[in-house]
C-alpha cells in the first residue's frame, strides 16, 4: 500500500521531525510504502532559512521592515558559524530519514497527488489556526479538504490544534472539516472533549508518534560523539522559562554537576558549552539518553524523558499545557507538571517516578494507539458511504 503522509514534515524543530520519522517508520516496519507529501505553502517559504526575511512579505510599514530585517542580519552575523550547524545537522536528518513526494514542493492543495492509497494527516499542531503574516485562519489541506472526490481513506493521527480557544463559528467551521475524515483521532483528551459533539464520527484518543517507537529504536539515531559527562541536568527550555533555569541550576548544584540547555534558537551571546544551540535531531537525542535529570517546558521534552526513563519535571508550558498534562494523568504522574508560580520543584519531584507502573499504563495506551492504526490504515477499508460536502462558514482557510 502506497501511504502519504501530510504534516510539518520540513520544519527545524525536534518534535516535528520525530513525530514524522516514528510515523513514517512504523508505517514501514508493516510493510507499507510511506512517504510526506511535501506541502509546503508560500506562507511557510523561509520559515526556517539562514536569514530571516518574511518582514519583508509582511504589512509592515518601510520603517519596521527595514527594522526587522536589519535585526535578523545582524543576529545572524553574530551566530553565523552555530547557525549553520544547527541548520545543516536539520537537513541532514531529514534527508537521511524521511522519505519525501518527489520534487517539487506542493504550494497548494490541488495540487496534491491523488495516487495514494491512504492519506494520513498527522501528527502535530496541524489543525491549529495559524497567524502569519500571509496567512491567517486554519489550513484546509490539513483538515482533508484535498484531494477530493477520491477512493482512498483519510485518517488523522494524533492531530492537535495547540490552544482550545475556539469561537462558535471556528466550531461550524471545523465541524464540516472533520466531515473529510474517514477515521478520526487526536492528541489529547482536551482535544476530543471539543470535537467530539461536533461529529458523529467516533474520535480515538492516541499517542504521540514518537510513542510507537521504543527507546532502542531511538537511541539508534543518537549521536555517538558528544564526549558527555557521566551526570548532567538537560534543560529543555523551549518555552523559555526563569522559573525553569532556576530550578535546573538548583538541582544541577545540589548534584554537583552540570546544566546542558537545548532551545529553540541559537542565541548571539549563549556560547559556553551549556548553551548546546547548535544540537540536531541527533544530538538531542544523545542529550536525553544520557542525561541524569530532565526539565522541560516542551511536551516532547516530556516525551522523550518518559521514551528513555528519566526523571524529570515539566512546567511553563501556560495555555499549551493541556497536551502535557493530559498524558502525564493518563500515565499516573501528575505531579510532574507543575503549574504553580513559586520557583521550587511540585510535590513529589524529589521521588524517583516508578517507571514499571508508568510502562504497564503506557504499553496500554501504545496498543491502543495501534490498534486504531492498523485497523484504521495498515488494514482500513474505504467507507462506502459517501461523505457529505460542508460548506463554507466564511472563517479564512486555504488553499
Amino acid at each position: 500500500m502506497n501511504i502519504g503522509i501530510l504534516t510539518f514534515q520540513r520544519a527545524h524543530n525536534y518534535g516535528a521531525q520525530f513525530q514524522a520519522y516514528a510515523l513514517q517508520t512504523f508505517l514501514g516496519d508493516h510493510q507499507h510504502n510511506a512517504e510526506f507529501i511535501d506541502y509546503w505553502p508560500a506562507y511557510r517559504k523561509g520559515m526556517y532559512d539562514m536569514l530571516d526575511l518574511s518582514a519583508m512579505g509582511s504589512n509592515l510599514s518601510p520603517f519596521q521592515k527595514l527594522k526587522k530585517t536589519t535585526k535578523s542580519l545582524l543576529k545572524l552575523a553574530l551566530t553565523y558559524p552555530r547557525k549553520k550547524t544547527r541548520h545543516e545537522r536539520f537537513e541532514r536528518f531529514m534527508a537521511q530519514h524521511l522519505n519525501f513526494s518527489a520534487a517539487p514542493t506542493i504550494l497548494a492543495g490541488k495540487d496534491i497527488p491523488r495516487h495514494y492509497d491512504a492519506y494520513v494527516f498527522g501528527s502535530d499542531q496541524i489543525w491549529r489556526y495559524n497567524q502569519f503574516n500571509k496567512h491567517l485562519g486554519y489550513d484546509s489541506v490539513y483538515w482533508g479538504k484535498y484531494p477530493a472526490d477520491i477512493s482512498a481513506r483519510k485518517v488523522s493521527y494524533a492531530a492537535s490544534m495547540g490552544v482550545l480557544d475556539q469561537a462558535d463559528t471556528e466550531l461550524d467551521f471545523i465541524s464540516g472539516k472533520l466531515e473529510h475524515f474517514d477515521a478520526l483521532s487526536v492528541r489529547e483528551n482536551s482535544l476530543k472533549d471539543l470535537l467530539q459533539p461536533l461529529t458523529r464520527k467516533p474520535i480515538s484518543k492516541v499517542l504521540d508518534p514518537a510513542f510507537l517507537l521504543d527507546k532502542t529504536r531511538w537511541a539508534a539515531l543518537a549521536a555517538k560523539n558528544m564526549a558527555l559527562p557521566e551526570q548532567y541536568v538537560l534543560l529543555y527550555n523551549l518555552n523559555k522559562s526563569s522559573r525553569a533555569t532556576s530550578l535546573a541550576d538548583d538541582l544541577a548544584n545540589k548534584l554537583g554537576c552540570a546544566v546542558f540547555e537545548l532551545s529553540s534558537e541559537v542565541v548571539p551571546f549563549d556560547i559556553s558549552r551549556r548553551y548546546q544551540n547548535t544540537a540536531g535531531p541527533a544530538e538531542f537525542l544523545a542529550l536525553f539518553e544520557n542525561a541524569t535529570h530532565v526539565i522541560s517546558t516542551s511536551f516532547h521534552g516530556v516525551v522523550f524523558s518518559l521514551i528513555f526513563e528519566k526523571q524529570f519535571q515539566a512546567l511553563g508550558l501556560g495555555q499549551n499545557a493541556s497536551r502535557v498534562t493530559n498524558l502525564l494523568t493518563d500515565l499516573g504522574i501528575p505531579e510532574r507538571y507543575s503549574a504553580s508560580g513559586a520557583a521550587t520543584p511540585a510535590p513529589g519531584f524529589h521521588d524517583l517516578i516508578d517507571y514499571k507502573a508508568v510502562n504497564e499504563l503506557l504499553s496500554r495506551l501504545r496498543e491502543d494507539s495501534v490498534q486504531f492504526l492498523m485497523d484504521n490504515v495498515v488494514n482500513g477499508e474505504k467507507d462506502p458511504v459517501e461523505k457529505p460536502k460542508s460548506a463554507s462558514v466564511g472563517l479564512a482557510e486555504t488553499y
